[in-house]
């Protein structure tokens, strides 16, 4: 027995059949699409990391172009050469006046402003009802300790800077500070006397 076709049944069959493919097609070419789409945001995040990345590197103390050492050496330099002066170098108020700004500009005016009262402008009062005068009470500078931490980056690092200094009197003293440092701009960024 054979099938009886007729043209009217072809004619829907290969109606459904376009339609099917066109379906396929479709959803083939919507997949693509979309595929596409994902391909070129994951390019553009490749791209953005990969920015990012450079700036991380470009950053680190470990960088090829980033000499530490050299940076160390001069920040110790200064350092020692500021702590000296605060600790030891002013033995009057024209020595503040004369060195008040490189001290400010090594140091920071906090850490001046800070330092400065409680070192070289003691207030002794003379004991005859005359009004309190300042006096410089630091002999000389023993010597400055100057101790680099990791860096964290090439922008900031911890640094611990020990002072032993002879006030009048022969009384030895020592101070210590933790500075948080930045490196790039060769500043002071915060601190705090450890003792």
């Amino acid at each position: 027995m054979m099938l009886k076709i007729n043209s009217q049944q072809i004619t829907i069959a290969l109606w459904l059949l376009t339609i099917m493919l066109g379906i396929g097609a479709y959803a083939g070419y919507a997949n693509h699409h979309r595929l596409a789409e994902v391909q070129s945001a994951n390019q553009d995040l490749r791209s953005e990391l990969k920015h990012v990345q450079g700036k991380i590197n470009q950053a680190s103390p470990l960088a090829a172009n980033y000499n530490i050492a050299s940076r160390e050496a001069g920040v110790t330099q200064n350092l020692n050469n500021a702590f000296t002066t605060l600790y030891g170098g002013l033995h009057s108020q024209a020595d503040v006046n004369r060195n008040r700004s490189k001290l400010e500009r090594i140091l920071g005016k906090k850490l001046v402003k800070t330092a400065l009262p409680e070192i070289n402008g003691m207030v002794a009062d003379n004991n005859q009802g005359e009004a309190a005068q300042k006096q410089f009470v630091i002999q000389e500078n023993n010597g400055v300790h100057v101790g680099f931490m990791s860096p964290m980056s090439r922008y900031e690092t911890n640094i611990l800077v020990t002072v032993t200094y002879k006030l009048k009197g022969n009384v030895n003293q020592v101070k210590v500070y933790r500075l948080a440092y930045d490196l790039d701009k060769q500043q002071v960024k915060d601190f705090e006397v450890l003792k």
